[in-house]
């Protein structure tokens, strides 16, 4: 039986890693790679997976474990739940999954895109239905 439970200070992490391996990256690595080598980047790339096999570092600038980064982005851009892509790359923690999703500035401007479409929509939707789209909100009390 455990009377007391010790404390552990866990240390704030500064140095997390945003490396993500882009699509005509992987490709170029994969083409490259031995058929064994290019088993185990496939599966990191799409599901995340620890390292497979014997391969610390792909290149220069790669490395396996930023598959896991890649697979997680992939996943959420693809339209997975958060949920679902933490199952799927065995993320047991919020803290962890928010470490991993990185949001790149190209999803950050789809999604503005997105929002600026969502609101013309609604503007057009506004107008077929006879609103004014916002005319009486701008005008002056009197």
């Amino acid at each position: 039986m455990v009377e007391r439970v010790p404390y552990f200070l866990m240390h704030r992490t500064d140095n997390a890693r945003t490396g993500l391996v882009e699509h005509e990256q992987y490709r170029a690595l994969r083409d490259s790679l031995q058929p064994y080598g290019r088993i185990a980047l496939v599966i990191g790339y799409y599901t995340g997976a620890r390292k497979l096999a014997p391969l610390a570092k792909i290149d220069d600038s790669v490395l396996f474990h930023d598959l896991r980064r890649t697979a997680l982005t992939n996943m959420i851009e693809a339209g997975f739940s958060e949920k679902e892509a933490m199952e799927i790359s065995g993320r047991k923690t919020r803290a962890v999954f928010d470490r991993y999703h990185i949001v790149s500035q190209r999803r950050l401007n789809q999604l503005g895109e997105r929002m600026e479409a969502h609101m013309r929509q609604k503007d057009e939707e506004g107008k077929l239905m006879g609103k004014d789209s916002g005319q009486r909100q701008n005008a002056k009390i009197q």
